[in-house]
Protein backbone atom coordinates (compact mmCIF):
# COMPACT_ATOMS: atom_id res chain seq x y z
CA UNK A 1 0.00 0.00 0.00
CA UNK A 2 1.48 3.40 -1.00
CA UNK A 3 2.10 6.56 1.39
CA UNK A 4 -0.72 9.04 -0.15
CA UNK A 5 -0.46 12.48 0.09
CA UNK A 6 -3.71 14.26 1.83
CA UNK A 7 -4.47 16.40 -0.97
CA UNK A 8 -5.01 13.65 -2.96
CA UNK A 9 -7.81 12.20 -0.69
CA UNK A 10 -10.88 13.43 -1.84
CA UNK A 11 -14.34 12.14 -1.19
CA UNK A 12 -15.63 10.38 -4.16
CA UNK A 13 -18.81 12.22 -5.95
CA UNK A 14 -21.98 11.49 -8.34
CA UNK A 15 -24.34 11.24 -13.07
CA UNK A 16 -27.00 10.15 -16.19
CA UNK A 17 -25.76 7.09 -18.32
CA UNK A 18 -27.63 9.27 -21.13
CA UNK A 19 -24.01 10.43 -22.73
CA UNK A 20 -24.60 14.40 -25.05
CA UNK A 21 -22.41 14.95 -28.09
CA UNK A 22 -18.98 15.30 -28.16
CA UNK A 23 -16.24 13.07 -28.47
CA UNK A 24 -18.80 10.75 -29.51
CA UNK A 25 -17.64 7.16 -31.34
CA UNK A 26 -17.87 7.00 -34.78
CA UNK A 27 -16.65 5.00 -38.15
CA UNK A 28 -12.97 6.29 -38.39
CA UNK A 29 -11.64 7.21 -41.66
CA UNK A 30 -8.17 8.23 -41.05
CA UNK A 31 -5.33 9.43 -42.94
CA UNK A 32 -2.75 6.39 -43.49
CA UNK A 33 -5.78 3.72 -43.27
CA UNK A 34 -5.97 1.61 -46.31
CA UNK A 35 -8.58 1.42 -47.87
CA UNK A 36 -9.25 -1.88 -47.32
CA UNK A 37 -7.86 -2.62 -44.54
CA UNK A 38 -9.87 -5.03 -41.82
CA UNK A 39 -11.01 -3.32 -39.10
CA UNK A 40 -12.33 -4.70 -35.56
CA UNK A 41 -15.65 -3.27 -33.84
CA UNK A 42 -15.33 -1.30 -30.52
CA UNK A 43 -15.96 -3.62 -27.45
CA UNK A 44 -18.01 -1.58 -25.04
CA UNK A 45 -17.44 -2.29 -21.19
CA UNK A 46 -19.63 -0.08 -18.90
CA UNK A 47 -16.99 0.84 -15.75
CA UNK A 48 -19.62 2.73 -13.92
CA UNK A 49 -22.37 5.62 -14.00
CA UNK A 50 -21.14 7.50 -16.84
CA UNK A 51 -17.64 5.57 -17.36
CA UNK A 52 -17.17 2.98 -20.52
CA UNK A 53 -13.96 1.42 -21.56
CA UNK A 54 -13.83 1.05 -25.28
CA UNK A 55 -11.45 -0.91 -27.02
CA UNK A 56 -10.69 -1.54 -30.66
CA UNK A 57 -7.54 -3.20 -32.58
CA UNK A 58 -7.38 -2.11 -36.36
CA UNK A 59 -5.53 -4.88 -38.00
CA UNK A 60 -3.76 -1.60 -40.73
CA UNK A 61 -3.84 2.02 -39.53
CA UNK A 62 -1.12 4.52 -39.93
CA UNK A 63 1.18 1.42 -41.75
CA UNK A 64 0.38 -1.23 -39.17
CA UNK A 65 -1.14 -2.90 -36.30
CA UNK A 66 -2.96 -0.61 -33.92
CA UNK A 67 -4.44 -1.48 -30.67
CA UNK A 68 -5.77 1.28 -28.76
CA UNK A 69 -8.15 1.65 -25.57
CA UNK A 70 -10.52 4.58 -24.43
CA UNK A 71 -11.62 5.82 -21.68
CA UNK A 72 -15.05 7.33 -22.39
CA UNK A 73 -16.52 10.03 -19.41
CA UNK A 74 -19.75 12.14 -19.39
CA UNK A 75 -18.82 14.66 -16.71
CA UNK A 76 -21.96 15.53 -17.03
CA UNK A 77 -22.97 12.85 -14.68
CA UNK A 78 -22.41 13.71 -11.01
CA UNK A 79 -21.21 10.48 -10.46
CA UNK A 80 -18.35 10.98 -12.12
CA UNK A 81 -15.11 13.14 -11.16
CA UNK A 82 -11.10 12.87 -12.16
CA UNK A 83 -8.13 13.91 -10.94
CA UNK A 84 -4.23 13.32 -10.67
CA UNK A 85 -3.40 10.91 -8.39
CA UNK A 86 1.03 10.76 -7.10
CA UNK A 87 2.55 8.79 -4.38
CA UNK A 88 3.67 10.61 -1.38
CA UNK A 89 7.54 9.81 -2.49
CA UNK A 90 9.35 8.50 -5.75
CA UNK A 91 7.26 6.70 -8.28
CA UNK A 92 4.72 4.02 -8.33
CA UNK A 93 2.67 2.34 -11.30
CA UNK A 94 -0.23 3.64 -12.48
CA UNK A 95 -2.25 0.25 -11.18
CA UNK A 96 -0.62 0.84 -8.07
CA UNK A 97 -1.51 4.79 -8.02
CA UNK A 98 -5.16 3.82 -9.08
CA UNK A 99 -5.86 1.45 -6.85
CA UNK A 100 -4.56 2.94 -3.37
CA UNK A 101 -6.19 5.99 -4.20
CA UNK A 102 -9.67 3.74 -4.72
CA UNK A 103 -10.26 4.93 -8.21
CA UNK A 104 -12.65 3.32 -10.82
CA UNK A 105 -9.68 3.54 -13.62
CA UNK A 106 -6.53 5.60 -14.34
CA UNK A 107 -4.13 6.44 -16.99
CA UNK A 108 -0.64 7.78 -16.44
CA UNK A 109 0.17 11.53 -16.87
CA UNK A 110 2.68 13.98 -16.79
CA UNK A 111 6.41 13.28 -17.95
CA UNK A 112 9.28 12.82 -14.59
CA UNK A 113 12.66 12.97 -14.69
CA UNK A 114 14.25 9.11 -14.23
CA UNK A 115 16.83 9.17 -12.13
CA UNK A 116 15.15 11.24 -9.36
CA UNK A 117 11.44 10.20 -9.94
CA UNK A 118 10.89 13.88 -9.81
CA UNK A 119 7.98 15.43 -11.60
CA UNK A 120 8.21 17.58 -14.61
CA UNK A 121 4.93 18.34 -15.32
CA UNK A 122 2.73 20.26 -13.27
CA UNK A 123 0.35 18.68 -10.63
CA UNK A 124 -1.94 20.51 -9.10
CA UNK A 125 -4.45 18.22 -6.55
CA UNK A 126 -7.77 19.83 -5.01
CA UNK A 127 -5.82 23.53 -5.39
CA UNK A 128 -2.32 22.43 -4.13
CA UNK A 129 0.60 22.68 -6.25
CA UNK A 130 3.41 20.25 -5.93
CA UNK A 131 5.08 20.15 -9.13
CA UNK A 132 5.52 22.81 -12.07
CA UNK A 133 5.93 22.93 -15.72
CA UNK A 134 10.12 23.52 -16.53
CA UNK A 135 10.72 26.84 -16.22
CA UNK A 136 13.69 26.24 -18.86
CA UNK A 137 11.34 25.39 -21.63
CA UNK A 138 7.69 27.30 -22.89
CA UNK A 139 4.46 27.35 -21.30
CA UNK A 140 3.59 23.27 -21.88
CA UNK A 141 -0.43 22.02 -22.54
CA UNK A 142 -1.76 21.55 -19.57
CA UNK A 143 -5.24 19.44 -18.50
CA UNK A 144 -7.16 21.48 -16.01
CA UNK A 145 -10.51 20.13 -14.23
CA UNK A 146 -12.80 22.83 -12.16
CA UNK A 147 -14.54 20.30 -9.15
CA UNK A 148 -17.26 23.14 -8.80
CA UNK A 149 -18.47 23.70 -12.70
CA UNK A 150 -17.30 20.68 -13.93
CA UNK A 151 -14.97 22.47 -16.22
CA UNK A 152 -12.46 20.91 -18.61
CA UNK A 153 -9.49 22.66 -19.97
CA UNK A 154 -6.29 22.15 -22.00
CA UNK A 155 -3.94 25.07 -21.91
CA UNK A 156 -0.17 25.99 -22.19
CA UNK A 157 1.07 26.65 -18.49
CA UNK A 158 3.83 28.07 -17.71
CA UNK A 159 6.16 27.05 -14.42
CA UNK A 160 5.08 30.54 -12.77
CA UNK A 161 1.17 29.86 -13.54
CA UNK A 162 -0.28 28.29 -10.61
CA UNK A 163 -4.01 28.52 -13.22
CA UNK A 164 -6.48 29.62 -10.46
CA UNK A 165 -9.42 28.70 -12.92
CA UNK A 166 -8.81 25.16 -12.08
CA UNK A 167 -8.41 22.47 -8.77
CA UNK A 168 -6.79 19.86 -10.14
CA UNK A 169 -4.14 19.94 -12.99
CA UNK A 170 -1.32 17.83 -14.80
CA UNK A 171 1.13 18.85 -17.25
CA UNK A 172 2.09 16.75 -21.07
CA UNK A 173 2.80 17.72 -24.32
CA UNK A 174 2.34 18.61 -27.13
CA UNK A 175 -1.08 20.22 -27.88
CA UNK A 176 -2.58 17.98 -30.46
CA UNK A 177 -6.21 19.26 -31.31
CA UNK A 178 -7.53 22.89 -30.84
CA UNK A 179 -11.20 23.63 -32.46
CA UNK A 180 -11.37 20.29 -33.85
CA UNK A 181 -8.33 20.85 -35.81
CA UNK A 182 -4.99 19.12 -35.82
CA UNK A 183 -2.49 21.93 -34.05
CA UNK A 184 0.28 19.77 -32.74
CA UNK A 185 2.88 22.64 -30.71
CA UNK A 186 5.45 20.54 -30.75
CA UNK A 187 8.52 23.13 -31.15
CA UNK A 188 6.40 25.85 -29.69
CA UNK A 189 6.34 23.90 -26.54
CA UNK A 190 9.85 23.10 -26.69
CA UNK A 191 9.68 19.49 -27.85
CA UNK A 192 12.51 18.22 -29.47
CA UNK A 193 11.58 15.99 -33.07
CA UNK A 194 12.37 12.64 -31.29
CA UNK A 195 8.77 13.32 -29.70
CA UNK A 196 6.87 13.07 -32.72
CA UNK A 197 7.84 9.77 -34.08
CA UNK A 198 6.15 6.45 -34.16
CA UNK A 199 5.38 5.67 -30.19
CA UNK A 200 2.89 4.20 -27.58
CA UNK A 201 1.05 6.43 -26.71
CA UNK A 202 -1.71 8.49 -23.97
CA UNK A 203 -3.26 11.43 -24.31
CA UNK A 204 -6.28 13.52 -23.28
CA UNK A 205 -8.83 15.44 -25.28
CA UNK A 206 -12.77 16.06 -24.89
CA UNK A 207 -15.58 18.03 -26.28
CA UNK A 208 -18.16 19.36 -24.50
CA UNK A 209 -19.08 17.47 -21.24
CA UNK A 210 -17.37 14.30 -22.53
CA UNK A 211 -14.09 13.35 -21.55
CA UNK A 212 -11.70 10.88 -22.96
CA UNK A 213 -8.46 9.57 -21.97
CA UNK A 214 -6.61 7.54 -24.43
CA UNK A 215 -3.94 5.05 -24.98
CA UNK A 216 -2.07 3.62 -27.94
CA UNK A 217 0.21 0.43 -27.92
CA UNK A 218 3.33 0.32 -29.24
CA UNK A 219 6.54 -1.30 -30.01
CA UNK A 220 5.08 -4.72 -28.88
CA UNK A 221 3.10 -7.55 -31.60
CA UNK A 222 -0.41 -4.92 -29.90
CA UNK A 223 0.69 -2.17 -32.31
CA UNK A 224 3.39 -0.61 -33.86
CA UNK A 225 2.15 3.24 -32.41
CA UNK A 226 1.52 6.50 -33.57
CA UNK A 227 2.93 9.91 -34.24
CA UNK A 228 1.74 13.00 -32.61
CA UNK A 229 0.26 14.15 -36.08
CA UNK A 230 -1.34 10.74 -36.27
CA UNK A 231 -2.61 10.46 -32.78
CA UNK A 232 -3.90 14.41 -33.51
CA UNK A 233 -6.02 12.72 -36.59
CA UNK A 234 -7.24 10.21 -34.18
CA UNK A 235 -8.29 12.28 -31.64
CA UNK A 236 -10.28 14.10 -34.29
CA UNK A 237 -11.98 11.03 -35.49
CA UNK A 238 -13.25 10.34 -32.21
CA UNK A 239 -14.09 13.75 -32.23
CA UNK A 240 -12.51 15.78 -29.61
CA UNK A 241 -12.42 19.16 -29.90
CA UNK A 242 -9.25 20.11 -27.76
CA UNK A 243 -6.96 16.91 -26.89
CA UNK A 244 -2.76 16.75 -25.38
CA UNK A 245 -0.19 13.87 -25.55
CA UNK A 246 0.97 12.98 -22.43
CA UNK A 247 4.13 10.93 -21.34
CA UNK A 248 3.84 8.25 -23.40
CA UNK A 249 6.25 5.30 -24.36
CA UNK A 250 7.10 2.74 -21.89
CA UNK A 251 5.18 5.10 -19.11
CA UNK A 252 1.70 4.31 -21.45
CA UNK A 253 -1.10 2.01 -19.45
CA UNK A 254 -4.10 1.91 -18.86
CA UNK A 255 -5.70 0.27 -15.55
CA UNK A 256 -9.14 -0.36 -14.67
CA UNK A 257 -10.58 -1.61 -11.51
CA UNK A 258 -11.10 -5.40 -11.24
CA UNK A 259 -9.90 -5.71 -14.80
CA UNK A 260 -5.80 -4.74 -13.87
CA UNK A 261 -3.94 -3.30 -16.87
CA UNK A 262 -5.27 -3.33 -19.71
CA UNK A 263 -3.49 -2.00 -22.46
CA UNK A 264 -0.02 -4.21 -23.53
CA UNK A 265 3.16 -2.27 -22.17
CA UNK A 266 6.21 -1.92 -24.27
CA UNK A 267 8.81 -2.57 -21.42
CA UNK A 268 6.87 -5.90 -21.28
CA UNK A 269 6.35 -4.57 -17.51
CA UNK A 270 4.72 -1.50 -16.14
CA UNK A 271 6.76 1.40 -15.56
CA UNK A 272 6.77 3.42 -12.43
CA UNK A 273 5.24 7.25 -13.00
CA UNK A 274 5.38 9.93 -10.69
CA UNK A 275 1.70 10.93 -12.21
CA UNK A 276 -1.63 9.66 -13.51
CA UNK A 277 -4.92 10.97 -13.86
CA UNK A 278 -7.84 9.09 -11.58
CA UNK A 279 -11.44 7.98 -12.70
CA UNK A 280 -13.93 8.33 -9.81
CA UNK A 281 -17.32 7.19 -9.89
CA UNK A 282 -20.01 7.57 -6.54
CA UNK A 283 -23.11 5.78 -6.00
CA UNK A 284 -26.16 7.89 -7.10
CA UNK A 285 -27.86 9.79 -4.61
CA UNK A 286 -31.14 7.93 -3.76
CA UNK A 287 -34.64 9.49 -2.00
CA UNK A 288 -37.12 7.27 -0.66
CA UNK A 289 -40.44 8.24 0.70
CA UNK A 290 -42.41 5.56 2.90
CA UNK A 291 -45.94 5.31 3.45
CA UNK A 292 -45.13 6.76 7.20
CA UNK A 293 -43.44 9.85 5.88
CA UNK A 294 -44.08 13.34 5.51
CA UNK A 295 -44.46 13.06 1.85
CA UNK A 296 -46.79 10.39 1.40
CA UNK A 297 -50.82 11.40 1.80
CA UNK A 298 -53.63 9.04 1.43
CA UNK A 299 -57.28 8.77 2.08
CA UNK A 300 -58.42 7.02 5.40
CA UNK A 301 -59.70 4.17 3.06
CA UNK A 302 -55.91 2.98 2.88
CA UNK A 303 -55.06 1.40 5.70
CA UNK A 304 -52.00 0.33 7.67
CA UNK A 305 -51.24 -3.38 7.56
CA UNK A 306 -48.17 -5.60 8.62
CA UNK A 307 -49.95 -8.94 7.54
CA UNK A 308 -48.16 -10.02 4.89
CA UNK A 309 -43.88 -9.75 5.20
CA UNK A 310 -42.00 -7.53 3.27
CA UNK A 311 -42.46 -4.15 2.79
CA UNK A 312 -40.67 -0.90 4.13
CA UNK A 313 -40.16 0.34 7.35
CA UNK A 314 -42.94 0.04 10.34
CA UNK A 315 -46.08 -0.95 7.79
CA UNK A 316 -47.63 -0.57 4.56
CA UNK A 317 -50.98 1.21 3.30
CA UNK A 318 -53.87 -0.89 1.49
CA UNK A 319 -57.06 -0.31 0.19
CA UNK A 320 -59.41 -2.43 -1.47
CA UNK A 321 -59.68 -1.89 -5.70
CA UNK A 322 -62.82 -0.02 -6.81
CA UNK A 323 -63.37 2.39 -9.72
CA UNK A 324 -62.91 5.47 -7.90
CA UNK A 325 -60.02 8.29 -8.14
CA UNK A 326 -58.45 7.69 -4.26
CA UNK A 327 -54.80 7.66 -5.02
CA UNK A 328 -51.96 6.61 -2.46
CA UNK A 329 -49.29 9.59 -3.46
CA UNK A 330 -45.49 10.14 -2.79
CA UNK A 331 -44.16 13.51 -2.83
CA UNK A 332 -40.41 13.52 -3.44
CA UNK A 333 -38.36 17.06 -2.90
CA UNK A 334 -35.44 16.88 -5.16
CA UNK A 335 -32.62 19.38 -4.42
CA UNK A 336 -31.98 19.10 -8.15
CA UNK A 337 -33.32 18.66 -11.52
CA UNK A 338 -32.47 15.65 -13.62
CA UNK A 339 -32.77 12.42 -14.76
CA UNK A 340 -33.98 10.06 -12.28
CA UNK A 341 -34.91 5.96 -12.27
CA UNK A 342 -38.18 5.45 -10.31
CA UNK A 343 -38.66 2.66 -7.97
CA UNK A 344 -41.89 1.11 -6.40
CA UNK A 345 -42.23 -1.55 -4.22
CA UNK A 346 -45.38 -3.44 -2.29
CA UNK A 347 -46.34 -6.64 -0.77
CA UNK A 348 -46.97 -9.32 -2.70
CA UNK A 349 -49.66 -11.60 -2.62
CA UNK A 350 -52.64 -14.04 -4.83
CA UNK A 351 -55.44 -10.94 -3.95
CA UNK A 352 -53.47 -8.11 -5.55
CA UNK A 353 -54.01 -6.69 -8.59
CA UNK A 354 -52.43 -8.23 -11.91
CA UNK A 355 -52.42 -4.52 -13.59
CA UNK A 356 -52.22 -1.52 -10.77
CA UNK A 357 -51.80 1.85 -12.19
CA UNK A 358 -48.89 3.82 -10.54
CA UNK A 359 -49.16 7.48 -12.52
CA UNK A 360 -45.36 9.62 -12.36
CA UNK A 361 -45.32 12.77 -12.68
CA UNK A 362 -42.53 14.34 -14.24
CA UNK A 363 -41.24 17.46 -16.53
CA UNK A 364 -42.65 16.13 -19.21
CA UNK A 365 -46.23 15.43 -18.01
CA UNK A 366 -47.11 11.72 -16.41
CA UNK A 367 -46.74 8.53 -17.46
CA UNK A 368 -49.22 5.45 -16.30
CA UNK A 369 -47.80 2.14 -15.63
CA UNK A 370 -49.51 -0.77 -14.71
CA UNK A 371 -47.68 -3.37 -12.32
CA UNK A 372 -48.64 -6.90 -11.03
CA UNK A 373 -48.58 -6.59 -7.17
CA UNK A 374 -48.72 -10.54 -6.98
CA UNK A 375 -45.01 -10.84 -7.96
CA UNK A 376 -41.97 -9.10 -6.94
CA UNK A 377 -42.52 -9.24 -2.88
CA UNK A 378 -40.89 -6.44 -0.91
CA UNK A 379 -38.15 -5.74 -4.00
CA UNK A 380 -37.62 -2.22 -5.65
CA UNK A 381 -39.25 -2.46 -8.88
CA UNK A 382 -38.58 0.10 -11.77
CA UNK A 383 -41.09 2.10 -12.83
CA UNK A 384 -38.91 3.68 -15.72
CA UNK A 385 -36.67 6.44 -16.10
CA UNK A 386 -37.70 10.54 -15.93
CA UNK A 387 -36.63 13.99 -16.62
CA UNK A 388 -37.50 15.59 -12.78
CA UNK A 389 -37.44 19.56 -11.66
CA UNK A 390 -36.09 20.43 -8.44
CA UNK A 391 -38.27 20.85 -5.64
CA UNK A 392 -41.38 19.00 -4.54
CA UNK A 393 -43.53 19.10 -7.54
CA UNK A 394 -42.21 14.99 -8.26
CA UNK A 395 -44.91 12.86 -7.42
CA UNK A 396 -45.94 9.12 -7.73
CA UNK A 397 -49.57 8.04 -7.16
CA UNK A 398 -50.84 4.78 -6.87
CA UNK A 399 -54.42 4.64 -7.95
CA UNK A 400 -56.99 1.80 -6.68
CA UNK A 401 -58.97 1.88 -9.72
CA UNK A 402 -58.22 -1.35 -11.27
CA UNK A 403 -60.52 -4.27 -12.50
CA UNK A 404 -58.01 -7.28 -11.18
CA UNK A 405 -57.24 -8.62 -7.63
CA UNK A 406 -58.94 -7.43 -4.45
CA UNK A 407 -56.92 -4.80 -2.57
CA UNK A 408 -53.77 -2.43 -4.14
CA UNK A 409 -50.71 -1.86 -2.17
CA UNK A 410 -48.95 1.43 -1.41
CA UNK A 411 -45.65 1.08 0.91
CA UNK A 412 -42.66 2.88 -0.85
CA UNK A 413 -41.25 4.77 -3.47
CA UNK A 414 -37.58 5.44 -4.41
CA UNK A 415 -35.87 7.70 -7.01
CA UNK A 416 -32.51 7.24 -8.36
CA UNK A 417 -30.28 9.92 -9.87
CA UNK A 418 -28.85 9.26 -13.15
Amino acid sequence: MLSLTPSGLVPLMNLSNVFRTGCAFVALTLAGATAHAAVDAWTDTTVGAGVIWRQKTYTSLYGGKQTVNVLQMEMSNSAVRVQPLRPSSGCATTSALGSSFGAAAAVNAGFFAGGDCSSVSMIKINNIISAVNPGYKPPRSTFGYNRTTKGLFIAPISSTDSWSAVNDAVGGGPNLVTNGASDVTLTAEGFDASYASKNPRTAVGYAGTRLLFVTVDGRTSAGVGMTLSELASFMIALGCNKAMNMDGGGSTAMWINGRGLVNTVSDGSQRSVVSALGVFISPPPIYTVDNTDAGFTASTNWFASTSTAGYLGSNYRTRATAAVSDAATWKVNLPAAGSYKVFARWTAGANRPSAVPYVVYHTGGSSTVNINQRQNNGTWVLLGTYNMAAGDSTRVALSCWTTTGFFAVADAVRLERQ
